[in-house]
């Protein structure tokens, strides 16, 4: 649950715009540190956290801060033939003859990696969680 809600804070649209020179020092201090290359900078905040929007070479990526400039949770948006390995056997295995988003989420939080996508056949769309072992749980369920 925990990374759901930092998943849903990472990429929630309704975050309130804010000005970088709003962005305290700390927070702006560790984003440069471990985000150096980053250009086209978007900052927003939501609930005593800071969000950054950014690219990486020409990768969107987000990173999540706490006001003590720590980082909380990263996230990008990955081709599914970037899964790792075990993801896409777990997958193939699990849903033979369903189809896959061509889009993943992929969200880091507490030093674990998570992907986000959603599988669908004739019957049912769901929307999944797999780990980075292979481990796999649907998020949500709906018929066709």
């Amino acid at each position: 649950m925990t990374v759901i809600t930092a998943a849903v804070l990472l990429l929630s649209t309704s975050a309130f715009a804010t000005e970088s020179n709003e962005v305290n020092a700390k927070v702006k201090n560790a984003f440069q540190k471990d985000f150096s290359k980053a250009t086209a900078v978007n900052w927003q905040t939501k609930e005593n956290f800071y969000f950054a929007e950014f690219t990486v070479n020409d990768s969107k990526l987000s990173a999540a801060y706490n006001e003590d400039g720590q980082l909380v949770a990263t996230s990008r948006t990955i081709k599914l033939d970037q899964l790792p390995l075990a993801v896409t056997l777990a997958l193939n295995e699990k849903y033979a003859g369903y189809s896959f988003s061509g889009n993943v989420t992929e969200v880091s939080y507490e030093k674990q990696t998570s992907y986000y996508l959603v599988v669908a056949n004739e019957k049912q769309r769901m929307q999944i969680k797999a780990s980075a072992n292979g481990d796999i749980t649907i998020e949500s369920k709906t018929k066709r």
